[in-house]
Formats: C-alpha cells, sequence, structure tokens
C-alpha cells in the first residue's frame, strides 16, 4: 500500500469519526493560510479560526499563518478568545 492511499484511508477515517482529533498535541506550525479545504469561521485582530472542509476540526491560525491549535470548535472559540484577550 503506497503512501497516497494510507493518507486517503486516514482522511476517511478522520471524516467518518472526528473525534479521532480530541487530545491531539497543539504545536505551533506554518501553514499555508488555508486557502484549500478551510472555512474562516472567524477572525479578529489577524487572528482566524478555520475549520476543515473535509474532517471539520478547527484550528487558530496567527497573522503569520501559524497555526496555534487545533480541535473542536468549541475548544478553539475558547482558545481564541483568550489569545485575543
Amino acid at each position: 500500500m503506497g503512501i497516497e492511499n494510507i493518507a486517503l484511508l486516514a482522511i476517511k477515517a478522520i471524516a467518518n469519526n472526528p473525534d479521532l482529533l480530541k487530545n491531539m498535541p497543539n504545536i505551533p506550525f506554518p501553514t499555508m493560510g488555508g486557502h484549500v479545504f478551510w472555512n474562516t469561521i472567524a477572525s479578529d485582530k489577524g487572528w482566524k479560526l478555520q475549520q476543515n472542509q473535509i474532517t471539520h476540526h478547527v484550528r487558530i491560525l496567527d497573522p503569520d499563518n501559524i497555526r496555534h491549535g487545533w480541535g473542536t470548535e468549541e475548544e478553539m472559540q475558547k482558545l481564541l478568545n483568550k489569545i485575543i484577550k
């Protein structure tokens, strides 16, 4: 099985069971800004709350498109509120 097939199986598994993303580490990581597969559902002071179109998990990006957290929408909304204040 090639890496492409493994990645596709992983994406399908997450899409079918988003709870798999709970308790994942939140490590600041550069992104491409979410122009593909991401919807910005809130923004403030350059920070963005984005939801993945496939898995529906949510992440927070700073004004430089560095990811500072990912998880459920409720968790990330709380974290974004702390960051902005």
